[in-house]
Formats: structure tokens, sequence, C-alpha cells
């Protein structure tokens, strides 16, 4: 339950920096995946980008949350 609990605080973290560093394309990406789970083949359509491109920004939105968690919670 702790995981669960730490990692949701991440989550408003990274949600909370979105206003602050991250690209149009992050914020809906992060919004369409991690919030409204959405597939990555939808947010592509939706995105006009390819999977690839979406996984790509994944990749780029978990290494930010990854620091996030090991700043504050290791």
């Amino acid at each position: 339950r702790r995981f669960h609990d730490d990692f949701q605080d991440v989550l408003r973290q990274v949600n909370d920096r979105l206003e602050r560093g991250f690209s149009q394309e992050e914020k809906a990406v992060f919004t369409a995946y991690f919030l409204e789970q959405q597939t990555m083949r939808d947010i592509a359509a939706a995105q006009q980008l390819t999977e690839n491109q979406v996984k790509a920004v994944i990749r780029r939105i978990r290494r930010r949350a990854k620091t996030l968690f090991e700043e504050n919670f290791s």
C-alpha cells in the first residue's frame, strides 16, 4: 500500500510539472496515457504521431517520474 501511495504522490508531482516544464505533446500524452488510460495506438492517432513517437514520449515521462520518486522517497 505504501508504494501505491508514494507512486500517486509522484504522479501528482509530475502532473504539477506539466504546467511548468512539459511540452504540449508531453502534456497530452501524459494525460491520455497515465490519467485516461488510453492505448498508445489511440494516442498516436489523436495526436497525429507514430506509436514509436508516443512510446518515446512515455519513456521521457517515466524517466522524469523516476527521478522525482528517487529525489523525494529514497
